[in-house]
């Protein structure tokens, strides 16, 4: 089936309006399908972010064109009225959610993810969260049949999925540094205390893009320091680390953060994504030490990718970090305080670590 994307934008936003407007009001009958209204506000409210999107593209496309699928994923699909979701995800849902607060938790590219890479959603898929798995099969199961006898059922599911969209809290955060002086004490403090907690590897990301960020910005350097979701899988999302530094639009460094103890397997993982990517040198992030036991071998593996052209650093973090605090100054550490909270809202981070973040410059920066 084709999905016409123009027309699902302006079908989208028309919604959005619609609903914006009526939010104290249901949608679909509370008598006929109190079950399914339900099971909507349990996914949108839900953890799992990828099928928020499932359920949003499902329901837009459905509108767009009646003869789609509600589970059809990809073309390739066995059911009638397969189309390319991902398409319609991230050409359309996902610059519209951008524009409206990243309601649903603000990713680039939903349907990377695991539960969207099969063909069709079935409860056959592997998957680690299986109520919300039947939750999201049932749901769009149920009203695959019962579109077939109510034509207006498409719209108003979609409008019932703006309504709890809509009730959200927006992902992205603002984040305010106060107008004081930035002491090298306060900064440490900060960092100190924000990464005793590994937040899912997000913090480790943050702050050491921050830091890179922040000296090129000082120091006139014309890199750019890109980041990326820590769960992104580096096979489908192509990235070479969780950091990477482009000049001229060519990478030519990456970063890997590591918030668990690191292991000779990925100091080699590292290596074969800086091969890969034609890098030259690479930056692993220690934010949890090293394993014993593999110590000797990781410098000795080291040491030949040296005398092959590739230099592999360890970063201990954030004890090494803390030196470029003070060549950075007191403006550059206000820069870097700002960018630690652009980076969290770039790599999707959750609420609880944006929160921290304030709170602790709140704290330290009196």
């Amino acid at each position: 089936m084709s999905i016409d994307k123009e027309n699902a934008s302006t079908i989208l936003q028309t919604e959005w309006n619609y609903v914006e407007a009526r939010q104290d009001k249901n949608f679909l009958s509370t008598k006929l399908y109190k079950q399914e209204i339900r099971w909507i506000k349990e996914i949108i409210r839900g953890k799992q972010l990828t099928y928020k999107y499932i359920l949003l593209t499902a329901v837009l496309a459905k509108v767009i064109n009646p003869r789609v699928h509600y589970r059809a994923l990809q073309k390739g699909s066995q059911l009638q009225g397969a189309y390319d979701a991902r398409s319609l995800a991230h050409g359309v849902v996902v610059p519209f959610e951008k524009s409206h607060g990243e309601l649903l938790g603000g990713s680039n590219e939903p349907f990377l993810s695991r539960p969207a890479r099969y063909p069709e959603f079935d409860l056959s898929n592997r998957d680690r969260t299986r109520n919300a798995q039947e939750r999201l099969f049932y749901l769009l199961d149920n009203f695959q049949r019962y579109s077939t006898r109510d034509k207006s059922l498409p719209k108003a599911l979609l409008r019932q999925v703006l309504k709890e969209m809509i009730s959200l809290q927006p992902t992205k955060r603002d984040f305010k540094v106060p107008p004081v002086k930035v002491s090298l004490q306060a900064t440490v403090n900060v960092v100190d205390e924000f990464l005793q907690v590994s937040g899912s590897g997000e913090r480790l990301v943050a702050v050491s893009a921050a830091v890179f960020a922040s000296m090129c910005k000082i120091f006139g350097e014309t890199f750019q320091v890109r980041v990326y979701p820590v769960n992104w899988p580096d096979k489908f999302a192509k990235t070479a680390g969780d950091i990477e530094f482009y000049k001229d639009g060519k990478i030519v460094r990456a970063v890997e953060s590591k918030d668990k103890p690191l292991s000779e397997s990925d100091v080699r993982h590292c290596q074969m994504k800086a091969k890969r990517h034609g890098i030259t040198e690479y930056i692993i992030l220690s934010g949890a030490g090293v394993v014993a036991t593999d110590e000797l071998a990781i410098t000795k593996f080291i040491n030949s990718q040296l005398k092959q052209g590739l230099n592999l650093y360890i970063l201990a973090v954030p004890q090494q970090l803390f030196p470029y605090f003070v060549y950075l100054g007191e403006k550059g550490r206000r820069v870097f305080l700002t960018k630690v909270g652009t980076y969290l809202n770039e790599i999707k981070a959750t609420r609880a670590n944006k929160k921290s973040w304030q709170q602790l410059i709140d704290k330290y920066l009196k």
